[in-house]
């Protein structure tokens, strides 16, 4: 169910994604810096390609110069980096991107990134996301229908190792 999915991410959110988390700032975007040649980007994140020049995207909905989400199967094995966006552990296809990615440095990021160290296990080795630092704030706008962009005034971004202490 959707929903009860929804849910379970938000609940793993508000437990580790906390107020007194330390974490870095810095966009998970740029987890391996800023040259795109070997990455392969999941999501179609804004101005991902002036981010991250030359990196290969793939999209549930491609746009010029993206791939299909079909091309995860050839790209992640060969990738050297990988950034997954959030969204895939709620739409539930983050454990086959994990899998394939196998061989490539992993950072999955997005508003929705549970900062859970738990994730490293599974080969991610870069967690990056939002905490929220204004949580009356942050949750009028979810009631008001806020989008991500919208909610980041309200959040600090938050980003995780592997590794570090």
């Amino acid at each position: 169910d959707p929903f009860d999915l929804a849910l379970g991410v938000a609940a793993c959110n508000a437990h580790y994604n906390r107020l007194d988390l330390e974490a870095s700032a810095g966009n998970g975007l740029e987890s391996f810096g800023t040259k795109g040649g070997g990455t392969v980007v999941i999501g179609a994140f804004p101005g991902i390609a002036d981010r991250l020049p030359g990196a290969k995207v793939i999209d549930r909905k491609p746009g010029p110069g993206q791939y299909p989400e079909q091309a995860a199967e050839w790209l992640l094995p060969a990738a050297e980096s990988v950034i997954v966006t959030a969204s895939t552990v709620a739409n539930r296809s983050a454990p086959g991107l994990l899998r394939l990615a196998r061989f490539g440095r992993v950072a999955l990021v997005g508003p929705g990134a549970p900062l859970s160290p738990r994730l490293f296990s599974y080969g991610v080795e870069v967690l990056s996301g939002l905490v929220a630092k204004d949580v009356d704030g942050l949750a009028r706008a979810v009631a008001e229908g806020a989008g991500a962009k919208d909610l980041k005034r309200y959040c600090r971004q938050a980003t995780i190792r592997k590794g570090a202490a």
